[in-house]
């Protein structure tokens, strides 16, 4: 698979899940949208360091500081500081969404206010590495 084309499905991955968490939103199951939305920015920016050529990037779900260092000459500083800073922010709610402790209850602690910001976050994210890359996606399907 040549970078284009891995990023392409990468990105693709990452349009379906963005249209899982919006079903999650309407059932009321906010959790799993916050954790869907940080899958996404988390495939989206592995899916535009392949599309750059970055080979070997960390196997992290933070990727964005990574992302912001490394192509700081490609693309607008303000704009990777942005990404960078809701891939934190989502990554740090990535564990506190999916598992519950004695004294933390995903189901009880998100709202839907949590779930539509983090939507918005990833959507950003997602429509912004679908323009650097150059790519459209409709349905699911990115061209």
């Amino acid at each position: 698979m040549t970078n284009t084309k891995a990023a392409k499905v990468d990105l693709q991955m990452a349009r379906r899940i963005i249209e899982e968490a919006h079903r999650d939103l309407e059932e009321g199951q906010y959790y799993r949208a916050v954790r869907k939305c940080q899958e996404v920015v988390e495939l989206a920016l592995k899916a535009l360091l392949m599309f750059k050529g970055v080979a070997g990037y960390p196997k992290t779900h933070d990727i964005g500081k990574f992302v912001a260092d490394t192509l700081k000459d490609d693309l607008d500083v303000k704009l990777l500081t942005e990404i960078s800073h809701i891939s934190d922010e989502l990554t740090k709610e990535r564990a506190r969404s999916f598992y519950a402790t004695a004294k933390w209850f995903p189901t009880e602690a998100y709202t839907s206010d949590d779930a539509n910001t983090a939507l918005q976050r990833a959507q950003f994210v997602f429509d912004e590495v679908a323009k650097s890359i150059g790519t459209f996606c409709n349905g699911g399907q990115c061209l």
